[in-house]
């Protein structure tokens, strides 16, 4: 049996359906990014036609895009639906398949279309399937060593700190020492991080520790 690990924010409930109906073991739990993990190194971030092309508006896919690189080995985008991707009223047909060439040839990230929810689940599975079968049979769903890199994994012992946000503290602050040397001022300045866990991270930061 494949195990699926589904993010606990993924709305489609289909997907997961089918999955199941599929003989799939379907674990839902808190993803450090994308929507599906299919093994140890391998995500899938599932998005609709409308979805895909408000994440281009607002920049958002770059930013999940960077982070599934980081965070994992392989990852694969799903856009589901029949509608064409250069035909939005939000933004020209160059700048859609601008974002397109550069998710499959800078990114290396294979994109697949599907009709679907149906569709999608089917190529979830046959993702999960080959990944597992071929070289991780033991696929055990343990996200704490998901980082590729030692630097998100030192920011991740934070308090209230996974990989997702780790990434975007070194993205905004550039090396682990300037996050270290960051006040509660500037920590909030990263989003995901509001006062309450700025001061968190800064009070164990600047802790004195004591040999007993």
């Amino acid at each position: 049996m494949v195990k699926i690990a589904v993010d606990i924010n993924e709305k489609a409930v289909y997907v997961e359906k089918k999955l199941s109906e599929m003989n799939a073991e379907v674990v839902k739990m808190s993803l450090p990014v994308g929507d599906y993990l299919v093994a140890d190194d391998t995500i899938v971030e599932r998005k609709t036609v409308s979805d895909f092309i408000s994440s281009i508006y607002d920049k958002r896919i770059f930013t999940q895009l960077e982070c599934m690189k980081k965070c994992f080995d392989s990852s694969v985008l799903v856009i589901e639906g029949d509608e064409s991707l250069c035909h939005s009223k939000r933004i020209h047909e160059n700048g859609v398949i601008g974002v397109i060439s550069k998710i499959a040839l800078d990114y290396k990230i294979p994109i697949i279309r599907t009709a679907g929810e149906e569709e999608t689940a089917k190529y979830i599975y046959s993702f999960a399937k080959r990944k597992q079968n071929n070289n991780n049979p033991s696929f055990s769903i343990d996200f704490r060593k998901k980082s590729k890199s030692s630097r998100e994994n030192i920011l991740v012992s934070l308090p209230g700190v996974g990989v997702k946000i780790a990434f975007k503290l070194l993205k905004h602050f550039g090396s682990v020492e300037n996050v270290f040397m960051a006040g509660e001022d500037e920590l909030i300045q990263v989003s995901s991080i509001g006062k309450k866990k700025a001061k968190q991270i800064r009070k164990l930061l600047t802790k004195e520790y004591i040999c007993r």
